[in-house]
């Protein structure tokens, strides 16, 4: 996909090509004439990964893909290692020793004539600097959190989990749920709502007995989800009419308010509508939708947390149709527009959707964008799988580790809830325990990671000098 100079990305199109000399060439054309970055996946000796260029100018002939992919991750880490004080004398020497040697190798290319030793030296360059960035990002991570927490230990609910049914309530008393403190209990308006005139309370209600008995805080939503899962099967028709669409939903969020207001302590009100609008009158919906469920659980449950949710962090969404909200304009939207909201809620999960996996330092880049000092913000939905595409048990393990300790040691961020228990299907085995019950690794890797969290000065080592990040090699 093209991504312009904000990072989003933009109209056009990609066409692959082999020309007769049998090499191959992308051609990006974007719907305006501006310089545009590519972002595709690419396969190197430290993992596969979402990259992009630098931002190019058009012109009719090719620049070079992999010399382009290390210029920018050059950049890259010069600029976030000024951010992450990675030049503070022993604050990360093996990250800077790596990224030296690559601006070597990228010295080395620029001068080659040989296209094919150029794109091995080019290619050495992105593998050297990809480790040195994730070197720095995991030691910043370190210090931050350290000093984040250097008086006393980290809250429980600075860790938690998303549960989903089928699963039976007496799972928080195993180990590793009693060390956490944080309960995601994810609503389904077509689950909860299967008929106009009928509430399924029997779930939500048993989740929420379970959660009070053993003293977890509660997080339940989303109360607004357009997509097609959530909304009921009766409720589709009525899509195109607005104004009914809006009561039933607005009826609905309210029944479910009242219902539990005394069990919940944070209210996802809106998930996803960054994703949405279209059009001008899909914009302005989506940000009356937002605000609804916003007033509804203040006037409520004045003493609940509201948040809000971004299910497409990165806006890849944004490619197949640029003209949608993307999330940083749909959080400056609705706070020009006075809507409240206590937290925002980022879902990083790969292996999950359309994302290919980004490396761990440019996810620690996402974070920081998305950080402003008057935001809170958790990562509400965390997740890596534990197979396919070269992951394995460990290496989900191993960047749940990683990515735990990139999150909780920023500043603004106050919680992450790891996206699944259980596989939710044998092609997405994002969760704890596989789909026969069986534990992995990265379930007693959370435990430890609880434990760790529950002292002064936490440390939450990993080793990055093992395999690429989650993946068992490339």
């Amino acid at each position: 996909m093209l991504v312009g100079a904000d990072g989003l990305p933009v109209g056009g199109s990609v066409d692959v090509r082999v020309e007769g000399d049998g090499q191959g060439r992308l051609v990006a054309r974007p719907v305006e004439a501006a310089s545009v970055a590519l972002s595709l996946p690419i396969t190197t000796d430290v993992g596969r990964f979402r990259l992009q260029t630098t931002l190019l100018v058009p012109r009719g002939r090719p620049y070079r893909l992999l010399y382009e992919l290390a210029r920018e991750r050059i950049r890259f880490f010069l600029a976030k290692g000024e951010d992450w004080a990675v030049w503070n004398p022993g604050a990360s020497p093996a990250a800077v020793s790596l990224f030296e040697e690559g601006r070597d190798a990228l010295g080395q290319a620029s001068i080659e004539v040989d296209p094919r030793i150029q794109a091995s030296l080019a290619a050495r360059c992105l593998a050297l600097v990809l480790d040195a960035s994730r070197r720095a990002a995991a030691d910043h991570a370190r210090r931050s959190l350290r000093r984040k927490h250097h008086r006393k230990a980290a809250p429980a609910t600075s860790l938690g989990i998303r549960v989903a049914s089928p699963l039976a309530p007496k799972i928080l008393e195993k180990s590793p749920f009693d060390r956490l403190g944080l309960i995601s209990i994810p609503l389904r308006w077509a689950e909860v709502q299967p008929t106009p005139d009928r509430f399924d309370w029997r779930r939500l209600d048993r989740w929420m007995v379970a959660a009070d008995r053993a003293k977890r805080r509660v997080l339940c939503g989303p109360l607004v989800d357009l997509s097609l899962h959530n909304i009921p099967d009766w409720m589709l028709p009525r899509r195109a009419d607005p104004e009914a669409f809006r009561e039933a939903l607005y009826a609905f969020c309210e029944q479910v308010v009242l219902r539990y207001r005394g069990a919940v302590h944070m209210w996802n009100v809106a998930s996803g509508l960054a994703s949405q609008g279209d059009d001008a009158g899909n914009v302005e919906r989506a940000v009356a939708l937002t605000r609804l469920s916003s007033v509804l659980v203040r006037q409520a449950h004045p003493r609940a947390k509201i948040l809000v949710e971004i299910a497409d962090p990165f806006g890849e969404r944004m490619w197949a149709r640029p003209e949608r909200l993307g999330p940083f304009r749909y959080l400056r939207r609705i706070a020009e527009e006075g809507i409240h909201f206590d937290v925002v809620g980022l879902r990083i999960l790969v292996g999950e959707s359309v994302s290919i996996d980004r490396d761990p330092a440019t996810v620690a880049a996402l974070l920081d964008r998305y950080a402003t000092p008057e935001r809170h913000l958790i990562v509400s939905a965390l997740g890596a799988p534990s197979s396919g595409g070269g992951w394995t048990p460990s290496g989900q393990s191993s960047w749940m580790s990683e990515m735990v300790s990139i999150v909780l040691g920023r500043p603004r961020f106050d919680a992450v809830i790891w996206g699944h228990v259980a596989d939710p299907s044998p092609d997405h085995a994002l969760g704890l325990f596989d789909g026969e019950g069986r534990s992995k690794p990265a379930s007693a890797r959370l435990r430890e990671l609880a434990e760790r969290l529950a002292v002064a000065a936490p440390d939450l080592a990993f080793d990055v000098s093992a395999a690429p990040a989650g993946r068992s090699g490339a």
